[in-house]
């Protein structure tokens, strides 16, 4: 379900999934720059800046999942990064996790969270 959800929200020939050992993150390589997630609903983002690395933070509606990612600039090189650090059906309790998660990260380094996501 999720190689689906990634090749929806990044439809380029050249990225590669990448399962993360340490954790349940997905990275996505091989990102064009300026890349953005595509054929999704996006219900929040924020970006912040991390040294010389932007971070682009996106909780985004796919169909009937939810799906909180982070878009990258890597440190090397030119290609972006993604993170998946969260997906699940939208009306689940999966769903209002990686919803909670996401609200939670980006208002810590992003402007104020609208009033009706935290609600």
């Amino acid at each position: 379900m999720i190689n689906r959800t990634i090749s929806s929200l990044f439809p380029y020939s050249n990225v590669s999934v990448v399962l993360r050992n340490r954790s349940a993150d997905v990275e996505v390589n091989g990102l064009p720059q300026g890349s953005i997630p595509q054929n999704c609903e996006v219900l929040l983002s924020g970006s912040e800046t991390h040294g010389r690395m932007l971070r682009q933070h996106f909780l985004v509606k796919v169909g009937d999942r939810v799906v909180y990612l982070t878009i990258c600039t890597p440190e090397y090189g030119d290609s972006l990064f993604a993170l998946i650090q969260g997906h699940a059906q939208i009306e689940s309790e999966g769903g209002e996790e990686v919803r909670k998660r996401a609200i939670s990260c980006i208002s810590k380094v992003c402007d104020p969270v609208p009033q009706e996501m935290v609600a």
